[in-house]
């Protein structure tokens, strides 16, 4: 080859370089490729081997739809272990499209914080000390990910007579969650507290999820160096509810005061439930309240006792006496004359004597007037 060939040659190799440069480079070409579009952050890093400044440029998935992403291996080609991957695609879910984040500087700060999770042996930061609140915002997001509002899953007590009820988050994690169910009550958050009103007939459920990031709706997707974030969703309710009380109901013989342990043919009615005992302790809570027990069964050889009010305010045992039926034993020599006949000592035979002279006397009587 000539040196005029040679020279082409050169030129060539030259163009091709400079047009690999300067074209978006395919990752996958079939999954990811990087967009030309930088962003006006640069992140200095430094380890053994780099010691420069990196353009922040977005990074597309390449599935027809441009979905945004992020790069995990722009300078080292590091292998995750679990606990890495699970952060980063808690950072990933936070950053960019999170709640307020929309400002597309949230993207490179969620670049940032992916890279830094990533390459540990390698100093990592913004160049012009940018963004360091932010930072600090979306690592506070990313370590508070597994801690729910300190009444998550609690039953909050209520009363007819409450119109107003304030639940309190101790662990200062509210603002992640947003309410997606009230039950039909007004219901809302203030800093820490949730601020319920309205009147409470009945029991009430009020559910919370965690804030969305409004850019993705699937689960996040892991390639060999692309992540593409999605929606990691935790929810969990609160219910308002009337305190509940155990009721146990013990039997006794009124005769001999002692316990009646088997219970079976027992059957009581309070409001309206009807329970069939087997056991003392009856097989549900009450709400505090004034109840009444209707009697429709006892065990047999006792007398159905009356009917009776009560006042239940905490866990509570009620006694019933039984008393047992006495069947009359027709056997007996005597019968108990009934109180309503008059008992007296009378000798008998006097008063028939008497009969007889009352009887001789009004004859004779009636004879001397006929003569």
């Amino acid at each position: 080859m000539d040196n005029e060939g040679r020279g082409i040659m050169k030129k060539l190799i030259y163009v091709f370089i400079v047009l690999f440069t300067l074209i978006p480079m395919y990752v996958k070409a079939e999954e990811v490729y990087i967009d030309g579009d930088y962003l006006d952050d640069y992140v200095h890093i430094s380890n053994a081997l780099l010691n420069k400044d990196i353009r922040i440029r977005k990074h597309i998935y390449n599935d027809g739809f441009n979905k945004l992403g992020y790069t995990l291996d722009i300078w080292d080609n590091s292998t995750l272990d679990n606990d890495t991957l699970d952060r980063i695609k808690v950072i990933a879910y936070y950053g960019y499209g999170y709640n307020r984040h929309t400002d597309i500087k949230w993207y490179s700060i969620t670049q940032y914080l992916i890279w830094e999770t990533i390459n540990n042996d390698t100093d990592i930061s913004f160049v012009g000390n940018k963004y360091k609140d932010e930072i600090k915002e979306l690592e506070l997001l990313v370590s508070s990910y597994d801690i729910l509002p300190s009444f998550a899953d609690a039953t909050v007590p209520i009363s007819e007579e409450l119109n107003k009820v304030v639940i309190t988050d101790n662990n200062n994690v509210l603002s992640n969650y947003s309410i997606t169910n009230n039950d039909g009550l007004e219901v809302n958050t203030k800093g820490n507290d949730v601020i319920v009103t309205g009147h409470f007939p009945k029991e009430h459920y009020i559910s919370f999820t965690s804030l969305y990031n409004y850019m993705y709706t699937n689960k996040p997707k892991l390639y060999d160096n692309f992540l593409y974030p999605g929606s990691i969703i935790k929810s969990f309710n609160v219910s308002l509810s009337y305190p509940r009380f155990n009721l146990k109901l013990s039997l006794r013989d009124k005769e001999t005061g002692l316990p009646m342990n088997d219970m079976l043919g027992t059957k009581i009615k309070i409001g309206n439930i009807i329970h069939t005992f087997i056991y003392c302790d009856l097989p549900q809570r009450f709400r505090s309240g004034t109840y009444k027990i209707e009697f429709i069964e006892v065990p047999v050889g006792y007398i159905l006792p009356e009917d009776f009010e009560f006042e239940l305010n905490d866990d509570k045992e009620v006694i019933i006496y039984l008393e047992k039926n006495k069947p009359l034993d027709l056997n007996r020599e005597e019968i108990e004359v009934p109180n309503t006949y008059l008992k007296t000592d009378v000798n008998y035979n006097l008063y028939y004597f008497l009969l007889v002279l009352i009887g001789l006397f009004l004859i004779g009587k009636r004879k001397h007037e006929q003569d």
